[in-house]
């Protein structure tokens, strides 16, 4: 669901999965199941029909990445109770909006 509201902005209960990711649609119709079709394309020694992509360092070295290029304050691993008086611009968060909102 929210990949679903991610990209294309609806419902996933209202979006075609054959119009939306018609690749992995053709991975579960020809194969039985997305999972499979991705493992079953790789162990023929061809790009998978979906490329899957990673970090050799995990997630994480996107993260932190991020943080030593960028000039910005970012904050890693602190739970957060409120916003309290902050100077900023701009403020990005992965916490759901529900969550936000008890923050605002």
């Amino acid at each position: 669901d929210s990949l679903a509201k991610g990209v294309f902005g609806g419902d996933m209960h209202e979006l075609s999965m054959k119009s939306c990711f018609p690749n992995l649609w053709k991975l579960e119709k020809e194969h039985g199941s997305i999972i499979y079709g991705l493992w079953k394309t790789r162990t023929k020694k061809k790009k998978p029909t979906v490329p899957l992509y990673s970090f050799s360092e995990g997630m994480e070295m996107l993260t932190r990445t991020l943080t030593q290029k960028l000039s910005s304050k970012i904050v890693l691993e602190k739970s957060v109770q409120s916003w309290g008086e902050i100077d900023a611009d701009l403020i990005i968060s992965t916490l759901p909006s529900y969550a936000v909102a008890d923050l605002c």
